[in-house]
């Protein structure tokens, strides 16, 4: 072999050997460039998904059909409950496993309705409850919570205007929506009868019931 065919074959190593090199470098580096793009995209994948999830968890949280009530005072056993949504305060009672004998449950409105975070307070004889608390059937008025609750379903005119703003005309109407379509399933069906509004039936809300 000659000195210039040595060279020449010198060179073609060479020069395949950096060609090797070179198609090892490029395809390394789109190999990796490859695994960080699949790693931003998981990774974005992963966040939109517990955003997703944080998202159905507050829709769940808002639309949960159970409310939690804190029962406490003159109850066999107080506590934190779960009651339904459409739950009363009669039910919260019956969870708490009901009243105790020192129980006055004259101050209550046991047919009030359950909010979510409510604290039901049940005072013993002697004991007053604030006119504020949610359940208490005292009147903003200051009607006397000795006074009986008065039934929308069976009361006549006369016992329909001892209420609050109720006189002659809203008595009558209450009387004749009853007879038309029949009893009254909830205190706030009232508000059905034409002449009263919302603000008439806050009024006489914890001076009724329904039975």
């Amino acid at each position: 072999m000659t000195f210039s065919k040595k060279q020449w074959l010198i060179g073609c190593i060479c020069l395949a050997i950096g060609l090797a090199f070179y198609i090892y470098r490029t395809g390394g580096e789109k190999s990796e460039s490859s695994l960080q793009t699949s790693d931003m995209i998981k990774a974005e994948s992963s966040a939109a998904k517990k955003e997703g999830e944080s998202s159905d968890q507050v829709i769940s949280s808002q639309d949960s059909p159970f409310v939690m009530v804190d029962i406490k005072g003159a109850v066999q056993k107080p506590g934190v409950y779960q009651l339904p949504k459409d739950a009363r305060v009669k039910d919260a009672l019956a969870q708490a496993g009901g009243a105790t004998k020192e129980a006055d449950l004259r101050q209550l409105n046991l047919a009030s309705k359950l909010q979510d975070e409510m604290a039901v307070y049940i005072p013993a004889t002697g004991e007053e409850i604030p006119p504020s608390s949610p359940v208490s059937s005292i009147s903003s008025s200051g009607t006397s919570n000795d006074q009986p609750l008065v039934n929308i379903n069976t009361a006549n005119t006369d016992e329909l205007q001892t209420l609050n703003g109720i006189g002659p005309s809203k008595a009558s109407a209450i009387v004749s929506y009853r007879e038309e379509n029949g009893l009254f399933q909830t205190v706030e069906d009232l508000g059905q009868v034409s002449g009263i509004g919302e603000k008439s039936l806050e009024k006489i809300k914890a001076q009724i019931t329904v039975q």
